[in-house]
């Protein structure tokens, strides 16, 4: 398969896709965008898609990491990129790294289970590297020692678990897809960052919590179907809203700053500049 890369303007990519400059989770965003983007359904058309985002997405940033197990390195005279990776193949390497995190789903279905969240992987990963060994071990309320990653998962009920990984494997050459995905998931293993890959609990998408560790939804828009505001609530929100409008107005007759009246009614400055209180220069 053959993937035409085009020079122009960067391309709109998915909410969440991998930016890979300064952003220390692009590989777990590399692997939610791929669980999301490969179901049995996917065409050859999507899937050309998706490399071509993947390609400028890093080329864009000036990186190499485009070239390796999923694609070939393109020849200088001509633009074109040759995948390593088929649909098929794809399909199939999705296949078997969904059950890694088969506890997601465990969680967000409440299905009651005595296997640890992690164990799946460990097997896999202990298959993989048998030249070393990982061990995985839930944490008790004691303090952990120093230097040991802790993963900690807060699950539906509120309630916490800590568990630790431990000893890192040789990685060797990197040969295959499945193989750069197996790195990617046993060092956000070690370093802690797994819990940041989870399930939206609205449309059962994979996504990444870059700051925030506590966050259920791959969007605000998930979040507010999940949860849908009260006619009552929604009462509120309108009433106070028309007040701090009124607010506003006042304040810019008495002659106050922009920065005054933006702190007392904390509106959005879309808003201030439609009754213009905020110059639409700024």
């Amino acid at each position: 398969m053959s993937v035409t890369s085009e020079q122009g303007d960067k391309p709109k990519l998915p909410s969440g896709y991998l930016q890979p400059r300064g952003n220390p989770f692009w590989g777990l965003q590399f692997v939610a965008e791929f669980l999301n983007a490969i179901t049995p359904t996917t065409t050859r058309s999507a899937w050309r898609a998706f490399l071509r985002q993947y390609i400028e997405a890093l080329e864009a940033e000036g990186r190499t990491l485009a070239f390796g197990p999923l694609i070939d390195r393109p020849d200088d005279r001509v633009r074109r990129y040759k995948a390593r990776v088929t649909l098929r193949e794809a399909k199939e390497v999705r296949q078997l790294i969904a059950p890694y995190l088969r506890y997601l789903c465990f969680d967000r279905e409440h299905i009651s289970t005595t296997e640890l969240p992690f164990t799946a992987l460990v097997v896999r990963l202990n298959q993989r590297f048998r030249e070393g060994h990982w061990v995985l071990e839930r944490l008790g309320p004691d303090r952990p020692k120093r230097g040991i990653a802790v993963l900690r998962i807060r699950k539906s009920d509120g309630s916490i678990e800590r568990y630790a990984a431990s000893f890192r494997p040789p990685l060797g050459d990197i040969l295959t897809f499945r193989e750069s995905v197996d790195a990617i998931l046993s060092r956000a293993l070690l370093s802690g960052d797994l819990v940041r890959l989870k399930l939206c609990r609205q449309c059962a998408m994979y996504f990444v919590a870059a700051k925030d560790l506590k966050r259920d939804f791959c969007s605000d828009l998930c979040k507010n179907v999940h949860f849908p505001s009260s006619p009552r609530v929604q009462e509120w929100r309108k009433t106070t809203r028309a007040l701090m409008i009124e607010r506003a107005m006042a304040g810019h007759t008495r002659g106050e700053s922009y920065e005054e009246i933006k702190d007392k009614t904390d509106l959005p400055a879309k808003i201030l500049r439609k009754l213009g209180v905020m110059p639409s220069s700024e």
